[in-house]
């Protein structure tokens, strides 16, 4: 009867010890200790592309990756990919590391061009999907991969230039008809505004517009530099620029 017993008890206490193991090994206790995320700026001809791994456990983590692609994201239309980072390239076929202590972040910044084989994509809405790809963390291999997303929309002006100095300029653009928002424009000079938002003179009938801006002297004399800068609708930076003095 004691044989029985001492049998069970072993067979129980083997069970606890694999069992919790098993459970860690799937990466689902791997991926609750780090955090994905992708935050984006659509600008008017480009989109600002930040992805940060931050570890939101209190212990110091690595990140194990079989090659040196850490990530990979496709930018979609719809459900038609038109953009994926990783496509032509090529990345070093050796294990990389990253080391995070508690609370620390990796982030990678990049910009990406609106360009899909070399033309520009239409302007309008877009989703950005990140996968970020360790085979381990904390040498526990697993179902490690985390994927972020983002929803955004490509401006429908670009190619702005600025041309002037001394307080007289012209700015020109490309607009992308039929054109369903309203931009704005305005100047400052990092601290005040010199010229408060007003709507930008792009007609609905054009495929370009052209603005023509007045400064005075003596707001030039004022101030080191001016900014002068497009938002859309919903307020977002959509291009700025330093004014020439």
């Amino acid at each position: 009867m004691k044989s029985k017993m001492k049998k069970c008890f072993s067979i129980l206490l083997l069970m606890m010890l694999i069992f919790p193991t098993f459970a860690f090994a799937t990466g689902e206790e791997d991926a609750s200790v780090i955090s994905w995320d992708v935050k984006l700026r659509p600008y008017a001809d480009h989109l600002e592309i930040n992805l940060i791994v931050r570890n939101t456990s209190d212990q110091p983590i690595q990140l194990e990756f079989p090659t040196s692609k850490f990530y990979d994201f496709s930018i979609m239309d719809d459900k038609k990919e038109v953009y994926r980072f990783s496509k032509g390239r090529y990345f070093l076929q050796a294990f990389q590391y990253i080391n995070l202590g508690s609370g620390e972040e990796k982030k990678w910044t990049m910009n990406w061009d609106y360009k899909n084989k070399g033309e520009r994509v239409a302007a309008g809405n877009y989703t950005l999907i990140a996968t970020l790809l360790p085979s381990k963390i904390d040498n526990m291999q697993g179902k490690n991969q985390l994927v972020a997303k983002q929803a955004f929309t490509i401006p429908a002006i670009h190619d702005i230039q600025i041309e002037g100095s001394t307080g007289n300029y012209t700015i020109t653009g490309i607009v992308e008809q039929p054109l369903n928002e309203r931009f704005y424009y305005t100047v400052d000079d990092g601290h005040r505004l010199i010229v408060a938002k007003r709507i930008m003179p792009i007609s609905k009938d054009s495929n370009s517009f052209e603005l023509s801006l007045q400064l005075p002297l003596e707001i030039m004399s004022q101030n080191e530099s001016l900014i002068f800068s497009i938002y859309t609708e919903k307020d977002e930076p959509a291009f700025i620029e330093r004014l020439k003095k």
